[in-house]
């Protein structure tokens, strides 16, 4: 019986896939598509594909956690700012999503022990130091000046944790690719600091500035780590960083004019979905067309985007 004295329905797999951002999800996955990219172009190392598979599916179940276990510690907030998500309005017991939230960040650490023992490398330490993060950020870090900083390792680590399906050590291309996903989600992270009610433009400004710089890092990396590309190649990259420019500045645009929870919060969905884009990019960056295979992330995230909620 729930406190109000009227029956707990079991959730339903709507509920959980609300509670989890179903239509993010791909944006993970979309992290170990770089990840495998640089692993195979950037060392002479062979990829271990069970060790792929491993590391795809601890990516899940970190994501999935984080999620999870960040509307658990914001319960008392989102009951004031966001009751319709499945904690809040009782859809999901909190005990239930808070044992299910850590066990799945468990999961996701063994997962990456267990590939890294495959591949030789060190998964599993990368998978800890992520599992941490994502906890702290989720138990409070969120709310300091550590906070955009915290989610934006988590993404850097991500695709360090994806890289790690070789034996061979991080590099400077790991480190550099990983470190353009981490200054676009900082920059989204910022954007997003006050998305619940008016937003400050100074708080916009400096998202703004921080997705920027990722992607005038984007254009800077191929003069870093250099290959063979031809004409085609070098026009589609072109064209795939204006376009993805176009895209996030229609909804970022209006967030700026008019910084209120709506059109500010469709700006982070908007850059968030574009993180796939971002992805596939930096993936083109390092082994050409079959990079651009990441883009398929893209329409299902749309699609589900449009019936839950992925901020």
């Amino acid at each position: 019986m729930s406190t109000n004295g009227q029956q707990f329905r079991p959730p339903t797999w709507r509920d959980w896939a609300q509670l989890v951002r179903l239509p993010a999800l791909g944006t993970a996955w979309a992290d170990v598509g770089v990840g495998l990219a640089v692993a195979s172009a950037a060392t002479n190392a062979a990829v271990v594909p069970m060790a792929v598979v491993l590391l795809a599916l601890a990516t899940t179940l970190f994501y999935s956690a984080g999620m999870i276990l960040n509307d658990v510690f914001d319960l008392e907030e989102d009951r004031r700012d966001r009751p319709h998500r499945p904690l809040p309005a009782g859809r999901i017991r909190v005990r239930l999503a808070a044992a299910t939230g850590a066990s799945l960040a468990f999961a996701g650490w063994g997962l990456a022990v267990l590939a890294g023992w495959l591949a030789d490398s060190s998964a599993a330490w990368i998978g800890l130091l992520l599992a941490l993060a994502i906890v702290g950020y989720d138990a409070g870090l969120k709310r300091t000046l550590l906070g955009p900083w915290v989610m934006a390792s988590c993404r850097f680590m991500n695709v360090l944790l994806a890289s790690s399906c070789t034996s061979a050590p991080i590099g400077a291309p790991h480190l550099a690719t990983a470190g353009v996903v981490g200054l676009y989600i900082l920059g989204v992270t910022w954007f997003a600091r006050d998305e619940a009610g008016r937003s400050r433009r100074s708080t916009l400004a400096l998202g703004l500035g921080c997705m920027a710089a990722a992607w005038l890092s984007l254009g800077i990396l191929p003069l870093l780590f250099p290959r063979e590309i031809n004409d085609a190649e070098k026009l589609v990259f072109l064209l795939g960083g204006l376009g993805f420019l176009i895209w996030l500045a229609i909804p970022l645009r209006q967030a700026w004019i008019e910084p209120e929870a709506g059109p500010v919060q469709a700006g982070v969905k908007r850059s968030l979905l574009g993180l796939i884009v971002l992805d596939s990019l930096l993936a083109f960056v390092w082994v050409g067309w079959p990079g651009l295979l990441v883009l398929l992330l893209l329409p299902p995230a749309l699609l589900l985007g449009r019936w839950l909620y992925a901020t």
